[in-house]
């Protein structure tokens, strides 16, 4: 991949702020950051963006919401950033289905349970973040009903491609979207580290670019998002056919249920970590 500019944030803000600032960073910066103390009473937080405007947005975004926010930007090469990466990316094992590894990695698994290589960029999904892990595990818990001689998958927002990748792994074939085009790159660098192009393609778009009915729909995106989606989402799903949902925070997954079961879906179960949940409904 080539080296490139990336676009730094620090903020520094008193301890007492520290559980606030974060919960705007998981929506705004979901690939994670960087925290420590600074004194007893006050800590700096890390991160990096693609853009100059991603990170010019958040800091306008946490200024706006916490005004006594202290906020500056610096630049850096992409290089230093997959170095420190490679201090800290640890494996990480999903129900003993699948293990997420970096793409540095690549040829030291060769055995149960399942390798996805991840070249860790500025796109969603590295595992590392609680929904891409909450899918992940509820994808496990299903894997027993899907065909691969006829089941077909979309990957809704596919971001560095993690979960589509998850599901060729198991065999089945699918297609991912993402409106990102930087997320496009990632996630087809992804799926030929992980020698799956044969069952999983992506392209950029939305839903309403899509024809294709589906068997299994995973959408890790926002709860607003999901929300302005489900009719789009509803129609593209076969009978029967399962849908994941993430990106939503536990107090808002009772607005999301509403919706979609009002779109006639089905709430199958729900898998909670941190401040975050994952839906399974089913078009019964």
């Amino acid at each position: 991949m080539e080296d490139k500019k990336l676009y730094g944030v620090e903020i520094k803000i008193p301890s007492s702020l520290q559980e606030i600032v974060e919960g705007y960073l998981y929506l705004l910066a979901p690939w994670g950051w960087e925290s420590c103390s600074i004194d007893r009473d006050n800590i700096q937080i890390k991160v990096v963006f693609n853009t100059f405007k991603e990170a010019n947005d958040t800091i306008s975004i946490l200024k706006n919401k916490i005004p006594n926010t202290q906020v500056s930007t610096y630049l850096l090469k992409s290089q230093n950033w997959l170095e420190s990466w490679k201090q800290f990316f640890t494996p990480i094992n999903v129900n003993n289905t699948f293990v997420i590894l970096p793409s540095w990695e690549q040829k030291k698994i060769d055995s149960a349970p399942i390798p996805i290589y991840i070249y860790p960029e500025m796109a969603f999904g590295t595992g590392h973040h609680a929904t891409t892990f909450l899918c992940l595990k509820m994808l496990c818990t299903l894997k027993q009903y899907f065909d691969p001689h006829k089941d077909y998958f979309l990957d809704l927002g596919t971001g560095s491609g993690i979960l589509g990748i998850a599901c060729a792994k198991l065999g089945l074939k699918g297609i991912g979207v993402d409106i990102d085009s930087h997320a496009i790159q990632n996630a087809k660098y992804n799926i030929t580290l992980n020698q799956i192009n044969d069952l999983f393609t992506v392209q950029k778009g939305s839903i309403e670019n899509i024809n294709s009915n589906f068997s299994l729909i995973i959408a890790n995106i926002l709860a607003n998002p999901l929300i302005q989606m489900r009719k789009n989402i509803k129609t593209h799903l076969r009978p029967n056919a399962h849908l994941i949902l993430s990106g939503i925070l536990i107090e808002q997954s009772p607005k999301v249920i509403s919706c979609y079961e009002k779109v006639g879906l089905k709430l199958k179960n729900k898998l909670t970590h941190q401040e975050w949940i994952a839906l399974h409904f089913q078009n019964e």
